[in-house]
Order: C-alpha cells, then structure tokens, then sequence
C-alpha cells in the first residue's frame, strides 16, 4: 500500500481548532473509525504549529479525502508527498533493489 508524509502547518490564531482536529483524528485512530484501508503509521510534533504524519493508504486521492473529513483546518496548511520507506527495509524494497541489481549482475 503507498505511504504518505504530510507536513501540516498552521498559524497560531488556529491552535484551538487545530488541537481539536487533532484531538480528534488520533481517537479516531484509536477506536478504529478511520476509513478502511487507511492506517496511521507515525505522527512527529515540531513545537512551532507543525506536525508531521505518516500515512498508509490505497491512494493520495483517498488520503486528501480523509484529511478533508477529520481534519478540514490543518488540511489548508499541508503538503503531502508520496514516500518510500528505506529503513528499516520493507519488502517492497527489497525486491525493489534486487530487480534493480539483477541487470547489473547479469553483464
């Protein structure tokens, strides 16, 4: 399934609002209430109205959708960008970098 990063920023003047979204979307996490298919893998605060998250969803389509729902405020301020997890190695890769050697081995 693709992963995310959204970078969200917001102005002080919306903290409150934020916060609750916020709030709001983590619960929703926790109780499980999220739209299928999509996973929360890690969340990273910077201290100055900015977050990180890192998502797992089938499509940025689906994940612009969701962010819409539960988080209409921080969604104004963030940017969202399609990553490859590195490290740790996942699966995908893995074989990712072995097809890419297979090319260079055979010569």
């Amino acid at each position: 399934m693709p992963l995310f990063m959204a970078l969200h920023k917001w102005s002080k003047e919306e903290e409150v609002a934020v916060l609750k979204e916020l709030s709001g979307v983590l619960t929703a996490v926790r109780e499980k209430k999220l739209p299928q298919g999509i996973e929360l893998c890690a969340v990273y605060e910077t201290g100055d109205q900015r977050i990180y998250y890192v998502w797992n969803t089938p499509s940025m389509e689906v994940l612009e959708k969701m962010l819409g729902e539960y988080l209409p405020v921080v969604r104004k301020g963030s940017e969202l960008v399609s990553v490859v997890q590195m490290y740790p190695p996942t699966v995908e890769y893995t074989v990712a970098l072995f097809q890419g050697l297979i090319p260079l081995v055979s010569k």
